[in-house]
């Protein structure tokens, strides 16, 4: 985020990004990576796709269980604040459950 942006932002925000540790930005970083590999993964029917699925599952848990248990988003946000975190989440899992489903079936190899 540019200091510009960063200017906007209230000061209780401001604080939160700034305590947020490095390996929150590793999950997210992950996560991202991971979820864009196994999707492609998926859509070239490898098998593969499963597993890297997971560990974008893995990665989103992680910074999901700080940013809505170790810190205090909620506090300063809102409770709102939870629902694409959730949403994230769930969309995760689906992917997980659908390439393990497809490769059950024997759709991907």
């Amino acid at each position: 985020m540019s200091e510009e942006a960063m200017t906007a932002v209230p000061e209780a925000q401001q604080a939160l990004y700034a305590a947020q540790p490095a390996w929150v930005t590793g999950t997210f970083a992950i996560a991202v990576f991971a979820g864009l590999g196994g999707s492609a993964a998926l859509g070239l029917r490898k098998g593969l796709a499963a597993s890297i699925d997971t560990v974008s599952l893995v990665a989103v848990i992680a910074q999901m269980f700080y940013l809505l248990a170790l810190s205090n988003t909620l506090a300063v946000t809102g409770i709102t604040s939870a629902i694409l975190p959730s949403l994230v989440t769930v969309i995760a899992a689906a992917l997980v459950w659908f390439s393990m489903l497809a490769k059950a079936k024997r759709w991907i190899g």
